[in-house]
């Protein structure tokens, strides 16, 4: 059906625009507006009339009544989300994190809450109660309770119902899928009952400055994930939000926020207590001096005086043996499933497939130790070149975690030097050496993987962050329009490689949301 000048929707879907920025504080994104468009145009073909904007002066008119803020939620919000994104948090949590703030709650006679601020259709909140499940070994504290909160209805409604199919646990651990999940059909997994009793859904405006006093319970919750969320909104909007989620934290709790959403806590007192390039920080208690956190406290006003660098921690004593070109083996070490049994592999492989267990189960320590005394030992490494990729892969994962960034790099600099036209090795010695708090090696390293890869979307996308974290706004809003350009063309659904498992299309939001700042 032709649609004359007159029918154009496009002024009426502006002026939705500009209620939904209103009320939700979101920051509107060109192909969102696209998308309410076309449903506009849709909604209008169904019922049989040549004027899609008759839905829009609907929705208009109806303001805030609740079938405009359901239409306009599902439209122009954002569900990206899986089971256990970002694995590392989840590894830090369960080993480290929640032990402690589980026994102060029990000392305290209360529960554990923690609350999963945007959690669209639930993976998030679902992952956060099985690992207060694991940590507590299935007896969290009585009254414990995770509660998840979003705009979208509809979002929230798959969550309720606890239905997933298989991509939505591309970063989780196969025993979580295993243990915590029914099959129920053809690659559908319901949610154990025990786990959704530790959960509740509860539809909430993160733009009203009142959000944490509607929902039961919110009161003052020790963990608060807010991943993917700040981005969306309109700067003042997310101010306002980071004020109301660490007004309502309680002292001493944690909030979780993702690595490019850092830059929202800047100027507030806040510990980082992540590691490996997670961003958790910590709340002090009442009159607590903590450790400023890196990435939060406030450059200084002149360059800062050049100090002579410490020789890194090197590898073991016996030199690093040539790596041949294998591209296809650096990236899959976070993709690959967990083993259950290794009886028929050969052996270096079984001692690969050992370290990727102890890794996957946050045992850091004795993974370096397997693969450190295997790379040094091992006579056979050096006949398998595709496997030594991984094995130094993998130790630069594990000492990023452990902290210890610098072995990081020690093991990527060999890396590079076994195969120097590689550009995973290049983006991989750059992130160590971003982690190490080197960001003028770093940005030098994923240059020359974008040099040697001029598509490599995620190493345009770690320049772009380093730039904004070093006040460059306008060449990080030149990488960021690059990001764009890149992914331009590719499906929304399509995993970015070395992105940590985010997909095009939250790529190209988040390039587009930081693009502007």
């Amino acid at each position: 059906m032709a649609e004359s000048a007159g029918h154009d929707p496009g002024p009426l879907v502006l002026e939705l625009a500009r209620f939904a920025s209103e009320r939700f504080g979101l920051r509107l994104a060109k192909d969102r507006l696209s998308e309410l468009g076309r449903a506009l145009r849709q909604d209008a073909l169904a019922a049989g009339r040549a004027d899609p904007g008759h839905g829009a002066r609907l929705l208009i008119e109806n303001g805030n009544g609740r079938e405009t803020l359901d239409i306009l939620a599902a439209h122009l919000t954002v569900g990206e989300t899986f089971f256990y994104r970002e694995p590392a948090v989840f590894d830090q949590l369960e080993q480290t994190l929640l032990p402690e703030l589980v026994r102060r709650a029990t000392q305290e006679s209360r529960g554990v809450t923690i609350f999963s601020a945007g959690c669209s259709t639930g993976e998030e909140p679902y992952s956060a109660a099985i690992a207060l499940h694991r940590t507590t070994l299935g007896h969290p504290p009585p009254a414990s309770i995770v509660i998840g909160a979003d705009i979208n209805a509809e979002a929230l409604e798959t969550a309720r119902r606890g239905l997933y199919r298989e991509w939505s646990f591309r970063g989780a651990k196969p025993l979580v899928k295993e243990r915590y999940f029914r099959k129920t059909g053809k690659g559908v997994y319901a949610i154990s009952p025990l786990v959704a009793a530790m959960t509740a859904f509860h539809r909430l405006n993160l733009a009203r400055d009142d959000f944490a006093g509607l929902v039961p319970g919110l009161a003052s919750p020790d963990v608060i994930f807010c991943r993917n969320v700040l981005m969306y909104f309109l700067p003042q909007a997310a101010k306002r939000a980071v004020g109301c989620l660490l007004g309502m934290l309680r002292p001493g709790g944690l909030i979780v926020v993702s690595p490019s959403e850092a830059t929202f806590l800047k100027d507030t007192a806040l510990e980082l207590v992540g590691t490996g390039g997670t961003a958790i920080y910590r709340k002090p208690k009442p009159g607590e001096r903590i450790r400023p956190a890196p990435g939060l406290a406030p450059r200084p006003e002149t360059t800062p005086r050049k100090t002579a660098r410490k020789s890194p921690p090197g590898p073991p004593a016996t030199p690093v043996a040539p790596i041949a070109k294998n591209r296809a083996a650096l990236p899959g070490v976070c993709a690959e499933a967990k083993s259950e049994t290794h009886g028929d592999a050969r052996p270096e492989e079984a001692l690969y497939l050992r370290a990727l267990d102890l890794y996957h189960e946050g045992r850091y320590a004795e993974a370096a130790g397997e693969l450190e005394t295997w790379l040094a030992s091992d006579p056979g490494a050096r006949g398998e070149p595709g496997l030594y990729a991984r094995e130094i892969t993998l130790l630069t994962r594990i000492y990023a975690n452990l902290g210890q960034p610098e072995r990081a790099v020690a093991w990527c600099e060999a890396l590079v030097q076994g195969d120097a036209l590689c550009p995973e090795a290049h983006f991989a010695l750059g992130t160590a050496l971003r982690d190490a708090g080197r960001p003028g090696e770093a940005r030098g390293a994923f240059t020359r993987a974008l040099y040697l890869d001029n598509g490599f979307v995620a190493a345009e996308l770690a320049l772009a962050g380093l730039c904004r974290d070093l006040g460059e706004t306008d060449r990080a809003a030149k990488h960021y329009a690059n990001v764009a350009a890149m992914l331009a063309g590719a499906p929304g659904e399509a995993v970015v490689p070395q992105s940590g498992g985010m997909t095009a299309a939250a790529v190209r939001e988040l390039a587009a949301s930081l693009m502007e700042r």
